[in-house]
């Protein structure tokens, strides 16, 4: 009969010291967790902030949120004044944190916008992904090749798809919508558009997230080709700084790409 007793007492207190391990141990583990993810107040883009935006307007479209400390990058605006006297480089979009990095000097932006468009050509635009324009490097008043790409159509088609290099030495006469470019840190944006320095900046239409929209000054034929294979097909942008060959290029299907 003791043995009974003393046998159910132990096995108490094994089911009690075990319940106090796994207890401390758990505890022991979300203050670990908590340790490494300290809550840190960031503003966060609770509305779209259009491009030329001046820092002063700028607590109309934020809220303060706590994330943890982790995800907060370098360069994130901890306190508004900060941007005062600057202007919203590009579109911010609502959930992104505010950055220093997306904020310029509305007389920077002004200059960077001024390429005047050659006599006799006219402007047109492309909406693009960041991949497709060197990674969002591409500036006013730069040089580029514009490749064309198609697909023949219906899978029962003998046609390959194409790819060609179209057009050679194309002015960049606008840049809108650049994603962030990371340097040490989450980094530094282009274009957006402002009146002056000290002037209302307008607002700009919404860039489609991750898009950029290039503005290039062609002539007509050329405008066409490149409305044609917005429409029809997809468009990839090349860097072509002063001396780069301008040498006529085939068109490259899957057979040519193997050679």
């Amino acid at each position: 009969m003791k043995k009974r007793i003393i046998g159910g007492i132990v096995a108490v207190l094994l089911a009690a010291i075990g319940t106090y391990v796994i207890l401390a141990y758990v505890t022991g583990a979300e203050r670990r967790a908590l340790g490494e993810a300290e809550p840190t107040s960031v503003f966060v883009v609770s509305k779209q902030v259009p491009a030329g935006t001046p820092g002063e307007q700028l607590g109309e479209f934020v809220e303060v949120t706590e994330v943890p400390a982790k995800v907060v990058p370098e360069g994130s605006v901890r306190d508004l004044t900060e941007v005062t006297g600057q202007v919203a480089a590009v579109d911010l979009q609502p959930g992104e944190q505010v950055l220093a990095a997306r904020f310029a000097d509305p007389a920077d932006l002004e200059e960077q916008r001024q390429v005047d468009v050659p006599e006799g050509m006219q402007e047109v635009t492309m909406a693009l992904g960041s991949n497709r324009v060197v990674g969002g490097q591409v500036q006013p008043g730069d040089l580029v090749g514009i490749f064309f790409s198609f697909d023949p159509g219906t899978p029962e088609s003998d046609s390959d798809p194409v790819s060609q290099l179209a057009l050679h030495q194309v002015l960049v006469t606008q840049v809108q919508g650049v994603p962030a470019q990371s340097a040490p840190a989450e980094g530094a944006e282009q274009e957006g558009a402002a009146e002056g320095a000290g002037g209302t900046a307008p607002q700009a239409p919404p860039v489609p997230q991750d898009s950029v929209l290039v503005t290039v000054a062609v002539d007509t034929a050329d405008a066409e080709r490149i409305v044609y294979a917005q429409e029809f097909g997809l468009t990839w942008l090349s860097l072509q700084p002063e001396g780069t060959p301008s040498e006529s290029s085939r068109p490259v299907t899957r057979e040519e790409v193997y050679e």
